[in-house]
């Protein structure tokens, strides 16, 4: 809800005829009009509209503003949202998608770079050791698996990446479920 707009009578002096009967006393009260009913409005409807405290309909809540975050169009929503941002970081949480890739260093041996080689250091072994090359985890299985003849059966275990819930398997495998 917006702030109320004042939509009394502006124009009582002008209202008057050229030549007004009554003398100065009719030109004071109408040149007073304006004032004593714009003063009681103000008083009466704005201020307790502007200083209100009434939840989703404060003086903050009716003051809009451009937004510095999205969705934060009043005065209200934009302290809210901020207060929000200063309370994770205060209790050291991070919003969902507060880290992206360009906020990670490219500094050799930074967590990009490990991950990076962690990558080719799977794909390394799986092309010189596999004949699965389509996905790391037919890799990873050809690779457990292919130790069959040093390993006991109750020491193999299946490793599955799937967006489907667990299904078949054995005692022991592993799935791991993505989205």
């Amino acid at each position: 809800m917006a702030l109320p707009k004042y939509d009394g009578n502006t124009n009582y002096v002008r209202q008057l005829d050229d030549h007004v009967k009554g003398g100065a006393d009719v030109v004071k009260h109408a040149m007073d009009k304006f004032g004593e009913e714009f003063k009681d409005w103000f008083n009466d409807t704005y201020l307790p509209a502007l200083l209100s405290t009434e939840h989703n309909n404060s003086g903050a809540d009716n003051i809009g503003t451009t937004p510095i975050l999205e969705g934060a169009d009043t005065v209200q929503k934009a302290l809210s949202a901020l207060l929000t941002q200063i309370q994770v970081t205060a209790i050291g949480q991070l919003p969902d998608g507060a880290i992206t890739d360009a906020k990670l260093s490219n500094e050799e041996g930074q967590i990009k770079d490990r991950v990076n080689d962690t990558q080719h250091g799977i794909g390394d072994k799986a092309t010189l050791e596999t004949t699965e090359k389509t996905t790391i985890v037919g890799a990873i299985n050809e690779l457990a698996t292919g130790k069959q003849e040093s390993l006991n059966s109750d020491q193999i275990r299946k490793i599955t990446l799937s967006t489907a819930d667990p299904s078949g398997g054995s005692d022991g495998d592993i799935w791991i479920k993505y989205a």
